[in-house]
């Protein structure tokens, strides 16, 4: 929901540059688009709750019915927490508003005259070494993490260790996209990069905004 959010603010970038040329002041944009986010993102959250509930329901009733061999014939009952609910309602408007919030501060530093030209990136030039470090960094850490979790759970012989399991896997994702967003800001250092051809058209498009072919 975070980046749905973001790649939407981005898209408007002439709407906020549009009210900063009238005279609205960059924390009024930014409480205007806020408040408006927030709202859609308690909408959404509500819906998505119910048809959580829904589609929990119909799932079950599969599993007891159609696809019953599957659980080998286990009794299935639905059971639902409000507290759960509320929580899960509650996180997703958050995490859409201080996404907002980080997308509308950048946005804040640019001049109106920028924005008016569609262009969603900051021109504040970032380090792309200090970028593929990090990220490769954060790639490495999580590996050794997920492989000491896994190594843990084998040599004290334990079965039933689905938490292991899912944190293992966690981790491992996050290593994914740390060395993911090391090789994208590698890529436009590449020399195949900068040829006119298709594979560096790609290459080039992958590295124009990094933070976009990471979350794709």
């Amino acid at each position: 929901m975070g980046l749905l959010f973001q790649f939407g603010l981005e898209q408007r970038t002439v709407e906020v540059g549009t009210l900063l040329a009238l005279g609205f002041l960059p924390k009024q944009v930014r409480r205007l688009i806020l408040a408006e986010g927030c709202v859609l993102a308690s909408l959404g959250g509500v819906l998505g709750t119910i048809g959580g509930i829904l589609y929990a329901r119909a799932m079950l009733y599969g599993l007891r019915t159609v696809w019953s061999k599957a659980v080998a014939n286990s009794a299935l009952s639905f059971h639902v927490s409000p507290s759960t609910l509320a929580v899960g309602l509650l996180a997703s408007t958050v995490v859409s508003a201080l996404t907002l919030m980080i997308v509308l501060r950048k946005q804040a530093r640019q001049q109106a005259r920028e924005l008016l030209a569609g262009e969603p990136e900051s021109k504040v030039p970032t380090s792309k070494s200090k970028a593929r470090s990090l990220g490769g960094w954060i790639g490495i850490g999580a590996s050794i993490i997920g492989v000491a979790l896994i190594a843990w759970v084998l040599a004290k012989g334990e079965s039933n260790a689905a938490e292991v399991f899912f944190g293992a896997g966690g981790l491992f994702l996050i290593a994914g996209v740390g060395f993911s967003a090391a090789l994208l800001a590698k890529l436009d250092r590449v020399e195949s990069a900068r040829l006119l051809s298709l594979n560096g058209l790609a290459l080039r498009s992958l590295s124009r905004r990094r933070k976009r072919s990471l979350a794709t």
